[in-house]
């Protein structure tokens, strides 16, 4: 772990009366006997925070939050007290707030009044390290639409003065009536954030840059990211949980940044709508996506048809027609396609039928110009090590793991897809591991599974598709172009630039978008049915590729096993058995 970026965290913690179960003003006497390198003072005196030391691994974090709880609890239970980790207490009334005798704090309640009465909560706050503070405002841009996925997670303040509010966490509907509560905009540097903490203070709104209370910042003094969204969370481990996904979504952003990829854009009021969705429903509810706008091809399409003056066709696909289609869409492959989109792809060639019999299919320019999110991280590996990173980023598992999945005569002694990459990363002309990558993608991956999809699908409606991203004077000039001025604009930079001026820019620079297929991608109700049927079929038994206790386990929870690139693995073993099925294999 000497490597992981570095974690604290500081914990408030509420001072319960073990008697009576009310908030207790006792904190002040607590903190005497406590180390104060570990613990401090908050704006009530019913509130112990705990201060971890600096740590680089999960483990010792955990170990670090049970013995700074463990330290208050020992001494608080020689008083018949208690500390609980909530967001709010569940017994709490307004004539429990008693403020703690600093000057500051008094300040405070002279300028915020019934506010700072009002401030009996309990908060999670989470450091992780990053290079430098310009750093720290980058990733802040980045992880903003995540933050209100961790505030879900922690939610643990439904009461508020002894009521069942009907929120998760009523703590952040109190908390974000202060002036600095939310998002600190679009920023792109420390020196930014400076400027708009010290602009905050001289128009009187806040006193100090303590009061900077975003839903997350970067540190006045050291190089870190703080997390403050979160409740107080009853459990170590779920404050464990937070603290890891924190550093993991820091460490994603800081990867983006050094790739040069474009930060999301955040709108405001949908991330406003996030957090707040977030503190009502928690994990019982859907939660809202604060980030960018979703994809709508259909926005890009009316742009381009405008300018060019072409004609634009909306196709809509009824969702009540995916289910009936899965067969057909079966039966027309050449072979098991696992993807999540043949089954869209096939009643979209469907409808396109009705109109025209030949289609251009833009598949290809992420595999011969960089477009894709795994190329960027192979820019910084060496040669020697491309495999095992291309391994990593792009096989749907270890070879490990099959172990678990096959039964013994189906499983091949040899790790054949590794053997295979190793052989063809191992020719001659490929001088960096990206390009390594996209050559495998362009003459192998590309041609044997997108293109190889489409046509299936396209075929089986009397479609012909073609793909003019793979003309064979294409695929050689895209193979002479340096990497690096692919993966430059977040990807398929040689082709936006060459574009701008012709393509309107809302079409070059818009989000990446996919083929969604939710009903495959979540199974549940009749589609996770049709999986289990063509799982349990006689034939299926017969035949006996997949171990059946793995199989069992992967129907009781159908959407938790992914593959490294998000897939449905359970989706995937059934599309073998069902195209198996569907050719009489035997």
């Amino acid at each position: 772990m000497a490597d992981a970026r570095t974690l604290g965290v500081e914990e408030e913690l509420h001072v319960v009366d073990l008697e009576s179960g009310r908030l207790s003003a006792r904190a002040p006497q607590l903190l005497r006997s406590l180390p104060g390198e570990h613990f401090s003072v908050e704006l009530q005196r019913t509130t112990v925070e705990t201060n971890s030391r600096v740590v680089r691994s999960l483990g010792d974090l955990r170990a670090e939050i049970i013995r700074l709880r463990g330290l208050v609890n020992d001494l608080a239970a020689m008083d018949g007290l208690e500390v609980i980790a909530t967001g709010t207490a569940p017994v709490s009334f307004a004539e429990d707030f008693e403020l703690t005798a600093l000057g500051r704090f008094s300040r405070m309640q002279q300028d915020y009044r019934f506010l700072v009465d009002d401030q009996l909560i309990c908060g999670l706050q989470v450091h992780v390290g990053v290079e430098d503070r310009d750093t720290a405002v980058r990733v802040l841009q980045r992880i903003a639409g995540d933050l209100p996925t961790l505030l879900a997670l922690s939610a643990s303040s439904p009461y508020w003065q002894g009521k069942d509010t009907g929120y998760a966490s009523f703590r952040t509907m109190v908390w974000q009536r202060w002036p600095s509560a939310g998002s600190i905009g679009q920023l792109k540097s420390a020196a930014e954030y400076d400027r708009m903490v010290e602009d905050l203070i001289a128009s009187g709104v806040i006193s100090d840059a303590k009061m900077a209370y975003f839903d997350a910042r970067p540190s006045a003094h050291v190089p870190t990211v703080e997390l403050r969204v979160c409740d107080a969370c009853p459990l170590v481990d779920d404050a464990v949980l937070i603290a890891g996904l924190f550093r993991a979504m820091v460490d994603a952003a800081v990867v983006s940044d050094r790739a040069g990829q474009p930060s999301p854009v955040r709108r405001e009021p949908l991330h406003r709508a996030a957090m707040w969705r977030a503190a009502r429903s928690g994990l019982s509810g859907p939660l809202l996506d604060g980030g960018p706008a979703p994809v709508r091809e259909f926005d890009y399409s009316d742009i381009v048809a405008r300018r060019f003056g072409t004609d634009h066709h909306r196709i809509k696909i009824d969702s009540t027609r995916l289910l009936p289609a899965i067969d057909g869409a079966v039966a027309a492959m050449s072979e098991p396609m696992v993807s999540h989109d043949c089954v869209a792809f096939y009643l979209l060639s469907q409808d396109v039928a009705r109109s025209v019999k030949v289609v251009q299919s833009g598949q290809g320019a992420d595999e011969i110009l960089g477009g894709y999110d795994w190329y960027p991280p192979l820019a910084t590996v060496a040669r020697e090590d491309a495999v095992d990173a291309y391994a990593r980023g792009f096989f749907d598992r270890p070879y490990a793991h099959l172990a678990d999945l096959l039964n013994p005569e189906w499983l091949d002694e040899v790790d054949a897809p590794r053997e295979f990459i190793v052989e063809q990363f191992a020719r001659s002309g490929a001088e960096t591991s990206v390009d390594a990558a996209l050559r495998n993608d362009t003459t192998i991956m590309l041609v044997d599974d997108p293109v190889k999809r489409v046509d299936n699908m396209t075929m089986a409606a009397g479609l012909e598709a073609r793909v003019p991203f793979l003309d064979h004077d294409v695929v050689e000039l895209a193979a002479l172009i340096p990497p690096e001025q692919k993966l430059a604009d977040g990807g398929k930079g040689v082709l936006k630039r060459a574009s701008r001026g012709i393509v309107p820019d809302a079409v070059i620079d818009r989000t990446k978008g996919y083929f969604p297929v939710p009903a495959i991608r979540q199974l549940d109700g009749p589609y996770l049915a049709r999986v289990r049927d063509a799982l349990t079929e006689p034939a299926a038994k017969r035949r006996g590729l997949f171990r059946p206790e793995t199989v069992e386990k992967m129907l009781a929870d159908p959407n938790r096993t992914r593959t490294t690139l998000g897939s449905n693995a359970l989706w995937q073993l059934a599309l073998i058995e069902m195209w198996l099925q569907a050719m009489d294999v035997h």
